[in-house]
């Protein structure tokens, strides 16, 4: 059967023309301009030769332009592939090598580093345009759900991203098992800051427009500005990780925070530090669980839901299946610990250049993270498999350190990783940010081995100041090992 959904621009532009579809701070999008834009630009690709089912690469920050982009993606039939701008000039052409994509469009931040890409480029405001070219479409516009619709690079935290292919039908039951949880409405607003090049930031275009509300975009995660916006617009929802949400309650001095509806927080581990500051401010947090394969959100916590859950990621949204599984792939008791094991409409089936890893429909993807599942129903993320080293023949779970450096009154933020070791195997080392001046690295020993066995102890604690982030707010593991290779130096 040839499973199809609506073009839900077309829908919202018919249904409410002169709603406003897309904010930033220059301009408002409603519907019915973003449907003439969306046509428009699906017309000047047509005519540059782009036909449906080629691969498009897209440089640049999160605009309204690349928003049209995008939804002209879905009309038009082309796949986008958001590049992400930190990576290096090698990673960008080994992306487009193995995604066979010939064409780049482009923000002039980028000129340069796109022609030294040496494929074709088009500026993206020479591409985004509401002339049609004479065309209408009147008629109901329905895309395929197994329709390919976008490559994103997964953001793994060694080696290189992997760009996993999502279809459209991933995006819509996605967007459909999240309003169940979240259920939007034509007043909300959804600040986009997180990145179109990371899932968890261009998903939020697709749920907006399905729901008919607007979507804010920011370019970049400023916390100062985004406190201004929340001061001057009625936003009502934000996806953020848990370092955006330190450095806005340092921002938030009136608390503004607290009158969204939700503050949609996952990506990395929420600690109690930070989970006691939230509740103090009685913000309302909805975690929740995902990664790109799963196009983002699996699990979800209700609005309803006491504090006492941030610890958890949520419950299992319709449309995913969640399994905890233990070593032989089986199901593991309840509330005993083993592998996240995901089916279900929203993952994605295939990684580019990687044929042999193809998955079936029915087929379970190994997360590569351990958790637990309640009673209740409520998942409790216990870290990744690759935390997880073996030292002097004791397991060390380098997230529990993290977890305990977190605490520690002072410190700011912590990255725990491994380092090779001639006589234990591998032993940990400790990144800390302070979040003042005068820290010493005796006093985080001192309070490391009141909480936690000697051998678990990191090797080394060295002070950061900044601990480096990625583009969407996550410590860059990547960056340190570059930063530090006389640590890191002989791995394997």
């Amino acid at each position: 059967m040839n499973r199809v959904m609506v073009c839900s621009v077309q829908t919202a532009a018919q249904k409410c023309p002169d709603s406003i579809a897309l904010y930033d701070i220059n301009q408002t999008v409603t519907f019915s301009q973003l449907d003439a834009l969306v046509t428009g630009t699906a017309a000047a690709l047509q005519t540059r030769g782009v036909v449906p089912g080629q691969v498009v690469a897209v440089l640049g920050r999160n605009t309204i332009e690349s928003a049209v982009l995008f939804f002209a993606a879905l009309r038009y039939g082309f796949i986008l592939m958001p590049l992400n701008w930190r990576l290096t000039a090698a990673d960008r052409r080994w992306q487009l090598s193995a995604a066979n994509c010939s064409l780049i469009i482009h923000d002039k931040e980028f000129n340069a580093e796109v022609a030294d890409l040496g494929i074709a480029s088009i500026p993206i405001r020479e591409i985004v345009s509401d002339d049609a070219q004479g065309s209408s479409q009147r008629s109901v516009i329905e895309i395929p759900l197994e329709r390919e619709a976008l490559i994103i690079s997964s953001s793994g935290s060694t080696g290189r991203p992997r760009g996993v292919v999502l279809t459209w039908g991933n995006l819509y039951f996605n967007a459909l098992g999240s309003a169940t949880f979240l259920p939007l409405g034509p007043e909300d607003i959804w600040l986009a800051v997180l990145p179109f090049f990371h899932i968890g930031g261009i998903s939020i275009l697709f749920r907006t427009a399905l729901a008919a509300c607007a979507a804010y975009v920011m370019p970049r995660f400023d916390a100062k500005s985004i406190v201004e916006i929340l001061r001057q617009h009625h936003i009502s929802l934000i996806s953020l990780v848990p370092t955006m949400l330190t450095d806005l309650l340092t921002e938030d001095g009136n608390n503004l925070l607290r009158g969204l509806r939700g503050i949609v927080l996952g990506g990395a581990a929420f600690d109690a530090a930070l989970r006691q500051e939230a509740a103090a401010k009685r913000l309302p947090i909805l975690t929740t669980y995902g990664m790109t394969e799963t196009t983002s959100m699996v699990t979800l916590l209700d609005k309803s839901d006491r504090p006492d859950l941030w610890a958890t990621a949520g419950k299992i949204l319709p449309y995913r299946e969640v399994m905890i599984a233990d070593d032989q792939g089986k199901p593991s008791p309840m509330g005993e610990r083993g592998r996240i094991m995901i089916r279900g409409e929203v993952v994605s089936r295939r990684y580019i250049g990687e044929p042999d890893t193809e998955r079936l429909p029915d087929e379970w993807f190994d997360t590569g993270d351990f958790g637990t599942m309640d009673a209740s129903g409520y998942l409790t993320i216990a870290g990744r498999r690759d935390s997880i080293i073996v030292s002097g023949g004791e397991n060390i779970d380098l997230t529990r350190i993290e977890s305990v450096l977190n605490a520690i009154s002072g410190v700011k933020g912590a990255v725990v990783m491994s380092r090779v070791d001639e006589k234990w195997g591998r032993r940990p080392v400790a990144f800390v940010e302070p979040s003042g001046e005068d820290f010493p690295e005796e006093r985080i020993m001192e309070e490391l081995a009141a909480q936690l066995p000697r051998f678990m102890l990191p090797d080394r604690i060295i002070i950061v100041r900044p601990l480096p982030l990625t583009a969407s707010g996550k410590y860059d593991r990547i960056a340190l090992q570059k930063q530090y290779p006389d640590i890191f130096e002989n791995q394997s």
